[in-house]
């Protein structure tokens, strides 16, 4: 039953986010044309994480507005079929009679299917999240929107601060309306990767390639296992990207001018919504494709082109003043690091950004990076387009290439050279399979100086992504164990802890938490703050750190935070004996001063729950009142 309502759920909201992004291309782009399906789709969740910004700003994401906007777009999605069901039916069974009459085909269709959807059970529900980023973090961000109806402050949250301005837990907490947390990689894993599908599908409908071919592709992409650590987006900033070299590409998709810069806006600032790295090679792309008009039209045009431009990026930052406000609430800026540092910990001199101590052995650890077959695929593309006839294309196609190789240099230095395939990724995937399928269908219209180059580029993709696919197949065996025995990612009697030790602490007081599952508390009933990484986000002065507990206690209590609650058995899932490795001087800068932090702030809650009593202790997790000192006699005993 779970599952049921779970495929409901993602046929509802794309068919929504469909039909979203159809009613604002006719107000666009108002020609009677037939438009690819998962291109409206990222059109229109461009529009919906743009509404979300405004709703959490005005403190009213409920599910009467979410149900509403959804609806909306459900009854657009039946206008565009409506308009379009004659052509995508008649595709469809032009399909059909193609898989009847190849056996070949049926059976790289039956391939195609079989893996889709393995990826799909394993995805639709899960019990692999990271235990610190999502647990302590991604899953609270999205259940205080649920619970409260905004995003909320939380100024001493270091995912917070560094990741997204807010656009994907708007989403998360859309899903957690309908489903539980233990869905939560649906709207990333499945959504994303869906509407990609939707888009390459679309494409290939109006090129010159064989069905082959063309299921082969659509095989390597559900083979894909993405770079994912956590819940942030990876799958739909890759559909998003994807529809922006589309666009790139098809510049007279929108009419040109201000319409065109709406279009281009929406997608800008739903991708820098989504995760704040993506700037740079959003920007990069955006104005790749400004740079490219404005050199290919006449001179009358090109102040046009320019005043477009202008306008563009205006309304991509009008479309993320809300979730950019509420972040300067939160955090004390409107965009970490390009708009200021904000209460990030390096701020007060201990807290080293990852870039700190670049050096040689970041180029090293930059090499490995490099070596991800990702990396090579993304050089082998450039290298089948050079190879276009088409000269002046050639330059058009390859500029966002080198704009794109620009900004993996700068995501590299930011990181320290760490994770940069993991940062990378969207965007280098998406303009590699876009490139992919230009390489093929110029091969096939005689365009390419070669005739198999493409063919052959394919092939690699998908034994590349199948010897990881074949890796990974193992440790699917868990979540397919979960699923089977309908597990549940927390335990009723869980809940009742948390509620029990929520329960002790009154009503409307402040409390700071670093627990295991932070999300199961209720943020209506008192102002919650979590210490993810303890001193990578913190208000002035900054809490102080290697000076002791009770110079924390002080600094807490001038913050009026009274109340601390602490997964002490499991160190809230952070165990010295665990990550004590961490603390090598070989390990990144970011890494290592997240870890000493975190062990010097938890060894400190422990001294203080010595001095301080102790509201609540199930033997797995405490709360400690920082106002109430016990006396020397309580502390013998």
């Amino acid at each position: 039953m779970e599952y049921l309502k779970s495929i409901f759920f993602i046929i509802y909201f794309i068919c929504s986010i469909v039909g979203l992004g159809w009613y604002v291309f006719k107000i666009l782009s108002p020609k009677n044309q037939y438009v690819n399906s998962g291109i409206l789709a990222c059109l229109g969740l461009s529009v919906l994480i743009t509404i979300g910004g405004f709703l959490n700003y005005f403190h009213n994401i409920t599910l009467k507005f979410i149900f509403a906007i959804l609806l909306i777009g459900t009854f657009n999605y039946f206008l565009y079929i409506k308009e379009n069901g004659v052509i995508i039916i008649q595709n469809i069974i032009k399909i059909i009679n193609m898989i009847k009459e190849d056996k070949i085909l049926f059976i790289i269709v039956i391939i195609y299917l079989l893996i889709f959807f393995l990826q799909l059970f394993v995805t639709l529900s899960s019990n692999e999240f990271n235990l610190h980023d999502d647990l302590q973090g991604y899953f609270v961000f999205a259940e205080k929107i649920k619970q409260t109806g905004f995003l909320g402050a939380d100024p001493y949250s270091e995912r917070r601060l560094i990741s997204s301005l807010g656009g994907k837990y708007f989403l998360d907490a859309i899903l957690l309306f309908a489903l539980s947390w233990q869905n939560l990689h649906i709207m990333d894993r499945v959504v994303g990767l869906v509407v990609l599908l939707m888009m390459v599908s679309g494409i290939f409908s109006t090129i010159n390639v064989s069905m082959r071919l063309k299921t082969l592709f659509l095989i390597s992409l559900v083979l894909i296992i993405p770079p994912t650590v956590n819940i942030t987006a990876l799958c739909l900033a890759t559909s998003l990207f994807f529809a922006l070299f589309y666009f790139y590409h098809y510049y007279e998709f929108f009419n040109v001018g201000f319409k065109r810069a709406i279009g281009m806006a929406l997608l800008l600032s739903a991708l820098i919504s989504l995760k704040t790295s993506f700037l740079p090679p959003a920007f990069a792309v955006i104005s790749a494709f400004y740079f490219n008009q404005f050199i290919f039209v006449n001179n009358k045009r090109q102040t046009n082109i320019i005043f477009e431009y202008v306008i563009c990026i205006l309304l991509a930052f009008i479309f993320l003043l809300p979730w950019m406000l509420a972040m300067h609430q939160s955090s004390g800026t409107l965009m970490y690091p390009l708009l200021g540092l904000g209460f990030h910990g390096s701020v007060y001199g201990t807290f080293l950004k990852p870039n700190s101590e670049f050096g040689f052995s970041n180029f090293t650890s930059l090499a490995g990076e490099f070596l991800n077959p990702i990396f090579a695929f993304w050089t082998f593309v450039v290298f089948g387009l050079m190879k276009s006839k088409m000269v002046c294309n050639n330059y058009k196609k390859l500029l966002p290439h080198f704009v794109l190789f620009l900004a993996v240099i700068a995501i590299a230095f930011s990181t320290g050279g760490y994770g940069v395939m993991r940062f990378t990724f969207p965007f280098i995937f998406a303009i590699s399979i876009y490139s992919l399928i230009e390489i093929l269908h110029q091969e096939n219209n005689g365009l390419n100086k070669s005739e198999k180059f493409g063919k052959y580029l394919l092939f690699y993709f998908i034994g590349s992504n199948l010897s990881i696919f074949l890796a990974v197949l193992p440790k699917y065996n868990n979540i397919i164990k979960f699923n089977l025995n309908n597990s549940i990612l927390v335990s009723k009697t869980e809940k009742m802890n948390y509620f029990s030790l929520q329960s002790v602490i009154p009503k409307g007081e402040t409390l700071l938490v670093r627990l295991n599952h932070n999300y199961l508390l209720d943020f209506k009933r008192n102002l919650i703050y979590i210490a993810d990484y303890p001193g990578g986000s913190s208000p002035p002065p900054g809490m102080p750190f290697f000076k002791g507990p009770d110079l924390l206690s002080e600094y807490l209590i001038n913050k009026k935070i009274r109340y601390i609650a602490y997964s002490y058995r499991e160190q809230a899932n952070f165990a010295k004996e665990i990550y004590v490795n961490r603390l090598d001087k070989k390990t990144n800068a970011w890494i290592r001063t997240e870890a000493q932090h975190t062990f010097d702030f938890q060894d400190n809650i422990l001294l203080l729950s010595k001095t301080r009593k102790i509201l609540f202790d199930d033997g797995e997790n405490f709360v400690i009142d920082l106002n109430d000192k016990k006396s020397v006699q309580e502390r013998k005993s």
